[in-house]
């Protein structure tokens, strides 16, 4: 004998119903990624990847542990991140200061992915700006850099 299922809301009624702020920001980081997976997924970048190579290449050279600070991730996924940038050309590492500590630098090779890649970004962050008005996206941004930044510090 079958089991009847009783029909599911709709995903947008469900998302409305999670009451953990944790949950909710999880959700939409999967949702919003897809759509910049989406588009950087033609230029052989990761979100991930783009995101270190962006900050790299604005604040320049750092330490393996600075980097993963600035990206909010543990040590082990940052190490594992720079050695897969390393091997596709796009990261130099070298030793610093101390003879522990490695400095993480984006290479010419890393500055012509990301200037190749810079029109799928601006696609994929046109799509998720036109789900939102400007004002709500910006604020959202805003709202959520103050957030991590918070966050990271508690």
């Amino acid at each position: 004998m079958a089991t009847s299922r009783r029909p599911l809301p709709s995903p947008e009624h469900v998302f409305a119903q999670i009451p953990c702020l944790c949950g909710m920001l999880h959700l939409a980081t999967r949702a919003v990624t897809r759509i910049y997976a989406e588009e950087l997924g033609h230029t052989g970048l990761e979100v991930t990847q783009h995101a270190a190579l962006r900050l790299l290449q604005s604040l320049g050279p750092m330490t393996q542990r600075e980097l993963g600070d600035r990206l909010a991730t543990e040590k082990t996924t940052t190490s594992r991140n720079v050695a897969l940038l390393q091997r596709r050309g796009w990261v130099s590492v070298d030793v610093g200061d101390d003879r522990r500590q490695r400095l993480v630098a984006i290479t010419d090779q890393g500055r012509a992915t990301l200037k190749d890649a810079a029109p799928h970004w601006t696609r994929a962050q046109d799509r998720v700006r036109t789900l939102l008005s400007t004002d709500r996206f910006d604020s959202i941004r805003a709202d959520l850099a103050s957030l991590a930044a918070k966050a990271v510090s508690a």
